[in-house]
């Protein structure tokens, strides 16, 4: 039987000279009540309290561990209530991996605001584009962005799509036909990331029909900063997160090509242990 529960319970007893009472005050029966004293007694094989029909005192060695009981219980009172305080603010290091170009695009003004709203917490960011893992390189938490996740042994979460766009900037079209088919990029030049899961060709949707076009790559990188920067520069076309190019292609700095397919959405995840 819980020796908590056991010594609780007398100590309700005690205090309220009724079974009864007692009772009512812990919100179980009178029986449950009495079950518990009476375990303890025949566990400590002692006699703690004196029973008669119209009231409830304790013994000389019930009253001494009625005020050992009493110590033990409000420590351990005052222990669960200094941990619930520690827990109810959010605290120390954390620890988080992000996408270089994410991260530098969103998270400094997010990261900003978390720190304000708690205090108490420091924070250190890993910017990278390789895949990590969470448990292995000490990590919290890890954003990721992917078209399909794989399976994993930790907790993840879905956050929100991250749309791209095929696009290019209208000065490399100078002496260039745009495509408008997405067989058309053949004879395109094209910057490429590195690290997507199908690199050396891109996919299209239309109509329910798929399209895989092998890709002329002129520029390979891990790191989409560095292609939107040769984009502008006219060096070639990108399939390229929309986030990163939203504001060029409204000032007219990059042109949106083949609209009228489907370049598929990858999503962020949080990913933690």
């Amino acid at each position: 039987m819980d020796q908590i529960q056991e010594m609780t319970s007398f100590l309700t007893v005690a205090e309220a000279e009724s079974f009864v009472r007692a009772a009512t005050k812990l919100k179980i029966s009178t029986s449950a009540v009495s079950k518990y004293v009476a375990s303890l007694e025949n566990r400590l094989a002692v006699k703690l309290l004196h029973r008669t029909t119209r009231r409830v005192s304790l013994t000389d060695i019930g009253r001494a561990y009625y005020e050992r009981c009493k110590l033990i219980l409000s420590d351990l009172a005052e222990a669960d209530a200094g941990v619930r305080q520690e827990t109810s603010v959010a605290q120390g290091l954390l620890r988080v991996g992000v996408p270089m170009s994410f991260g530098i695009t969103f998270l400094g003004s997010v990261i900003a605001e978390y720190l304000s709203q708690n205090p108490k917490v420091r924070v250190e960011v890993e910017l990278t584009d390789r895949v990590m893992d969470p448990v292995q390189e000490g990590l919290d938490i890890v954003l990721r962005i992917t078209s399909q996740l794989q399976p994993l042994d930790w907790i993840a979460t879905k956050i929100a799509p991250i749309p791209r766009v095929l696009c290019a900037a209208p000065t490399y079209f100078k002496n260039r036909k745009k495509p408008v088919a997405p067989g058309d990029l053949k004879s395109h030049d094209c910057l490429v990331y590195s690290l997507s899961q199908n690199s050396r060709s891109w996919s299209f949707f239309r109509a329910e029909k798929r399209f895989d076009v092998p890709v002329n790559a002129i520029l390979t990188a891990n790191n989409s900063l560095l292609l939107r920067n040769a984009l502008l520069a006219g060096s070639g076309i990108a399939l390229i997160p929309r986030y990163l190019v939203s504001e060029d292609i409204t000032k007219a700095k990059l042109v949106p090509l083949l609209q009228n397919y489907s370049v598929g959405s990858h999503d962020l995840y949080a990913i933690y242990p």
